[in-house]
């Protein structure tokens, strides 16, 4: 019955009612969200919303609650309206098998476009002209009205897909068919706004006045065209007109709008400081006055930053907008007053990424103002390359804007000023910046004659068309100094280049030189080897030992070395059997000592016959020796082992030794003595390359039984022969005296009761330890 009479609210009571006697009565509830859905309170709403979700939850298969669901959320949750509108095309299309409304079909696509998503917003627009199309023969009225709402969806769209020409031919034929479509008139409006033709613009918004005269669009548009013209005055009173109809006395753009034309006084400087505080006062009253119609007016908040910016306080108006910028990213305004706020603060860095940002988010990068605000921000950073880039691509962009050829003009003169005045310059730089510099001169020549009083003062650029004079009379100085700095640093770099040269050939020369003397040493080192190897090759190569002949008589167990004239080592020496002659006689046992212990030497003769025979027999034998037989010489390599068996031969003496010895020792303690010296083994001498000599005779290897003076005068004899054969390699001790005198001279250099010469002060340098025997009748 109320809803009868149109009075839902009293229809919501009696519905409230039967909910809460029944809350799950399914019908009540739905109709209780449909009619709260239309309500204006908030609150109202979002039980609407509530009830709804309820209904559909319970019956998923019931159309009309989706619907009523889709309408409801379209303006606060695009994607849940979406959600609710594609339920009810499967639930169409599926289950109760019909085509899909028109109007189901337009809303969508006006969802889609507002997300963005084009191209799944055409084809259902298409699909929704059509199906009005066929059905406009049942009720022409009604349907007629659907299709002109969706040809000027199909136009908005086209207009967002940049098909400008298409857009406006759609435009054109809504306004032929309906003229009373203010919307058309609008948008036509805009886009001949959007071409910067702004007389057009104006038409088309006198036209939708003409059409509907209290029409608070076209005011407001009319109204925004005298702003961007800069002209405060006509655009105020447009908006005023707006607030004094009765339907719009409290319209919140209109406020925002005379907000904002308080809040341009503030950027005009003036002297008058009460002047400008009652102009921020007035600002600020009517932000506050939008919040508090609407409190969650993000508009108003961020011109309420905006006063507090002119006021200085920055930082408040920095959380501020902060602020307003995390409710919501969708207000360009906010980006560009943060970035503001940044430059102010001299953070230029995230002011000019602040800018960039804005300008790829809603400006697709092809925004003049904001190129000109980036520009700003690099000439306050003294980034002057930056600023000139700037401003020459946003002159590219619109080329007939005045105030960026004054800025541009401003931004040359400064760098040209900058490279004149600095002594390192080169000269290349110079010329560039005089070109640049009567190039800014010529720019303010002609804006102060024709250009926009509104937008700069033409009396500046005059004045800067002079300093431009100025700095060209002085740029002969400048350009005589950078070419005497582009001569001299020409020519330190040409005798640094020649200085470099010249040290490179002496490092290729120094390293060349280098190469050759390492060359020469590996020649000579090479010589010196092969030399070597060809003297030594012919001395190493041993022949093979004879066997020993095994005839009687008196040479049995000697081996015969007048034929082959081989030459043996010390280790073969010292190896070699020691025999004794073959004539020898037998020794004759000596007799049992007598008690008192001891040896008992035989008494001499008084005059010594005994040492006298022998000395006489071992001269004899020497001479015949010397005479009759050749002494060679044999180069062995020593080593540590031949060093070491050595002297373990040295330490042992043969037994035909320690039995001449005990024989000797009978007829005097100075016979004993001289053969001692004799026979005692003289050191070897190791030459300085690392090799010894050891000098080996004939007789010595033959005759063991043969007197070691026999042995020094052989060795005397090699030694003459391997010094005129081979000088190198080979160090011989020669001895000029005769054994016996030798043996003589040990004896007598040696005090009174001390021991003889040891073996290794042997005038003869590697000769073998020989044993030496006396026939038994010639000791006698």
């Amino acid at each position: 019955m109320y809803l009868e009479k149109n009075d839902p609210s009293k229809a919501a009571q009696c519905f409230d009612r039967v909910v809460k006697a029944s809350p799950k009565n399914y019908e009540t509830i739905k109709i209780l969200g449909s009619l709260y859905s239309s309500a204006k309170e908030p609150e109202k709403r979002d039980q609407a919303k509530d009830f709804l979700r309820k209904v559909t939850g319970e019956f998923p298969e019931d159309v009309e609650a989706w619907i009523e669901r889709a309408g409801i959320t379209e303006q606060t949750d695009a994607a849940e309206a979406l959600v609710a509108y594609e339920k009810v095309c499967d639930i169409l299309q599926n289950k109760v098998q019909a085509e899909l409304p028109a109007e189901i079909a337009n809303n969508m696509a006006v969802l889609y476009c507002r997300q963005g998503d084009h191209a799944k917003a055409e084809p259902l627009l298409e699909k929704a002209l059509e199906r009005v199309q066929r059905e406009s023969q049942e009720d022409d009225i009604y349907y007629r009205s659907i299709t002109i709402t969706i040809m000027y969806n199909r136009a908005r769209l086209l207009e967002f897909q940049s098909r400008l020409d298409d857009a406006e031919a759609l435009y054109r034929k809504i306004v032929k068919e309906q003229p009373l479509y203010i919307d058309c008139y609008l948008r036509l409006g805009c886009m001949a706004w959007a071409r910067e033709q702004s007389f057009e613009a104006q038409d088309w918004f006198k036209e939708a006045v003409l059409q509907q005269a209290e029409h608070p669009d076209a005011w407001a548009l009319i109204g925004n065209l005298h702003f961007a013209k800069q002209e405060w005055g006509p655009g105020q009173k447009k908006f005023e007109f707006i607030l004094k109809q009765a339907t719009t006395a409290s319209d919140p753009y209109a406020h925002l709008a005379l907000g904002n034309v308080w809040l341009q006084t503030l950027h005009v400087p003036t002297k008058e400081k009460a002047k400008e505080v009652r102009h921020q006062q007035r600002t600020l009253s009517i932000f506050k006055q939008v919040l508090r119609n609407d409190p969650k007016n993000l508009f108003a908040a961020n011109g309420i930053g905006a006063v507090l910016a002119h006021k200085g306080a920055f930082r408040e108006a920095r959380d501020v907008f902060a602020q307003v910028r995390e409710a919501t990213a969708d207000i360009a305004d906010v980006w560009l007053n943060l970035a503001h706020i940044y430059v102010e603060q001299k953070q230029y860095v995230s002011a000019i990424q602040m800018y960039e940002n804005c300008q790829k988010k809603f400006f697709r990068g092809q925004n003049v103002e904001i190129m000109l605000y980036i520009a700003r921000a690099y000439f306050k950073a003294n980034r002057m390359d930056d600023c000139k880039r700037y401003l020459v691509k946003a002159r590219h962009i619109s080329p007939h804007d005045t105030v960026l050829l004054f800025n541009e003009a401003l931004v040359m003169q400064r760098l040209a000023s900058t490279v004149l005045r600095s002594e390192k310059s080169t000269l290349r730089t110079v010329l560039k910046s005089i070109a640049e510099l009567e190039m800014s001169q010529q720019s303010f020549r002609w804006l102060a004659r024709h250009g926009d009083r509104m937008r700069f003062d033409l009396a500046q650029a005059d004045s800067e068309a002079r300093l431009c004079g100025d700095l060209l009379s002085q740029a002969k100085y400048h350009e005589a100094r950078a070419r005497r700095l582009d001569e001299e640093e020409r020519e330190a770099k040409q005798r640094q280049e020649k200085e470099r040269e010249t040290l490179q050939e002496e490092k290729r020369r120094a390293e060349l030189e280098k190469t050759k003397k390492k060359e020469e040493d590996d020649r000579r080192a090479a010589e010196q080897r092969e030399l070597f190897r060809q003297k030594t090759s012919a001395i190493l190569q041993f022949q093979p030992e004879p066997e020993p002949s095994r005839s009687s008589g008196a040479n049995r167990g000697k081996r015969s070395k007048q034929a082959t004239g081989d030459i043996y080592s010390e280790d073969e020496m010292d190896e070699a059997p020691r025999k004794k002659k073959a004539d020898d006689a037998p020794r004759k046992k000596r007799a049992p000592r007598a008690s008192g212990g001891g040896r008992k030497r035989k008494a001499d003769d008084g005059d010594g016959a005994p040492k006298a025979k022998r000395a006489a027999a071992a001269d004899k034998a020497a001479s015949q020796r010397a005479s009759s037989k050749k002494f060679m010489t044999k180069e062995v390599i020593s080593t540590s082992e031949d060093d070491s068996g050595d002297d373990d031969n040295n330490d042992e003496l043969p037994s035909d030794v320690a039995e001449s010895s005990d024989d000797g020792g009978n007829e005097s303690s100075g016979g004993d003595a001289a053969a001692a010296a004799s026979s005692a083994k003289p050191a070897k001498k190791k030459p300085s390359h690392g090799r010894s000599a050891v000098i080996a005779s004939d007789s010595d290897s033959d005759d063991d039984d043969d007197v070691t003076g026999g042995q020094s005068a052989g060795n005397d004899d090699d030694d003459d022969d391997d010094d005129d054969d081979d000088g190198a390699g080979l160090t011989i001790a020669p001895s000029a005296e005769s054994p016996a005198d030798s043996a003589a001279n040990s004896l007598a250099a040696s005090p009174a009761g001390s021991p003889a010469e040891s073996p290794a002060e042997s005038p003869v340098a590697g000769s073998p330890l020989v044993n030496e025997d006396v026939d038994e009748d010639e000791s006698d």
